[in-house]
């Protein structure tokens, strides 16, 4: 076992280039990262496993009232993060001979390529399609390159219009970014953007909330007053506090608020779907069926306000949106989707292995993927573009300029995993277009 602190801070330095005549001290460039991987090699691309998240290590993530995500990526293209890893430890002084041998550079096997062709052709007889594509990126500690911040630029002012752009945060604060989306909200994109109400910021101090107000009344008076071009354009801007009235382990509780949030402009988004209608009256069945619990394991977690700390990006052109939106294949993935989650939320004997994956889901996913496929012509198909993020960056300057963090993207029905669990953030919102509900929230 090979223990490392990296980043160490020295005490006796201080930037002045990153705020300008502010001193900033060497402890304010942390490396955000959160990552666990095994095995990851060059040897086998299917043998190891990676997991991204922005889930912290303390004992108040584990509790049942964070909203966080972790994205699990497996195959060749989590082979860059053993590299991520080995360049960390070189910058911090190790030599070649000092790397942990696991992390060492190695010659690809001379199956590797073959295995991973073998690996897409069975995702192409299975799915109709191949299984996408995945790329991680990271912005390295203090002033070293930040690729994702050019990555969230592109992604944030290319979608083409008509796309569908979802962008959640606990730390909500950079007006570059807001602008980007802005923009696009302009060229007719609809674009959601979530940031935590007071009771839920994980982060609530005085400045930070201060901060988050002040971009969020510039977005608030920038949809009100170019709401007519917006419109015209067939674009959308929506800011939505998470507000939810019950705890993450009610899953109960926050299906049913998810129902009672009617906004009228959601049918944009949203067209009424009797599928997911019908499997949401039977909620109670579905919860008596999974043996839901809600077992808590932090007990303060039963009455605290639940904390937005997730960090999740989603982004479908409006080919790929209207060719998903309103299908009946939507009501049996649903189904098995609000089974998985209860049973995640139940008594610990009976949850899943993270890594594995439940048949009937699978199966549910695979028929709507055929089915949207199978509807779609090949223009269709050429301009369908969906995008899932999930990583530890934050939408705030100190995440932009200072920190290390990482990013991973998946394309194609890859990305499908992010439509549900979008969905039901949405009804867990304020969706705020007055400073008067503004100052109510923050």
């Amino acid at each position: 076992m090979h223990i490392n602190i990296t980043n160490p801070a020295d005490a006796s330095f201080n930037s002045l280039h990153v705020a300008g005549i502010i001193p900033i001290p060497d402890n304010m460039m942390r490396d955000h990262r959160k990552i666990a991987f095994y095995d990851v090699t060059e040897e086998d691309p299917y043998r190891g496993l990676a997991m991204y998240t922005g889930m912290g290590i303390g004992e108040h993530y584990a509790g049942r009232n964070w909203e966080d995500r972790a994205i699990m990526i497996q195959g060749p293209s989590a082979l860059t993060l053993k590299d991520a890893a080995r360049n960390l430890l070189l910058d911090q002084g190790f030599t070649e001979e000092e790397i942990p041998v696991p992390l060492r550079a190695k010659p690809k096997a001379a199956n590797y390529d073959a295995r991973v062709d073998s690996m897409r052709r069975e995702m192409q007889r299975q799915w109709g399609t191949d299984g996408g594509r995945a790329m991680e990126l990271h912005n390295e500690t203090g002033f070293q390159p930040k690729p994702i911040n050019v990555a969230k630029a592109v992604q944030y002012s290319l979608m083409p219009s008509g796309s569908v752009l979802k962008i959640p945060d606990s730390l909500w604060q950079s007006y570059v970014y807001a602008s980007l989306l802005t923009g696009s909200a302009l060229r007719g994109c609809k674009v959601l953007i979530f940031a935590p109400a007071l009771a839920s910021a994980p982060s609530s101090a005085g400045p930070t909330m201060a901060r988050a107000h002040g971009l969020f009344s510039a977005l608030i008076y920038f949809q009100n007053e170019l709401g007519d071009e917006i419109e015209a354009e067939g674009g959308l801007l929506k800011i939505g506090l998470y507000a939810p009235r019950f705890g993450v382990g009610d899953l109960r509780g926050r299906v049913n608020q998810g129902r009672e949030t009617v906004e009228g402009w959601l049918r944009t988004i949203y067209p009424a779907n009797p599928a997911t209608a019908a499997v949401l009256d039977s909620l109670d069945y579905i919860m008596e069926e999974a043996g839901f619990g809600g077992e808590y394991l932090v007990a303060a977690d039963t009455s605290e306000s639940p904390k937005l700390h997730l960090k999740a990006n989603l982004l479908l052109s409006g080919p790929a949106w209207e060719s998903l939106a309103g299908r009946p294949e939507w009501g049996p993935v649903l189904r098995e989707y609000l089974l998985y989650l209860a049973r995640q939320t139940g008594p610990l004997a009976d949850r899943l292995d993270v890594r594995e994956e439940p048949a009937e889901l699978t199966e549910a996913l695979r028929d709507l993927v055929e089915a949207v496929l199978s509807d779609a012509t090949p223009e269709q198909r050429g301009r369908g573009i969906a995008y899932l993020s999930v990583g530890s960056t934050n939408m705030d300057y100190r995440s932009m300029v200072m920190d290390g963090e990482v990013m991973v993207t998946v394309t194609g029905w890859q990305a499908l995993a992010g439509v549900l669990d979008f969905t039901l953030l949405n009804g867990l919102c304020e969706w705020v277009d007055d400073l008067d509900r503004l100052d109510e929230s923050l």
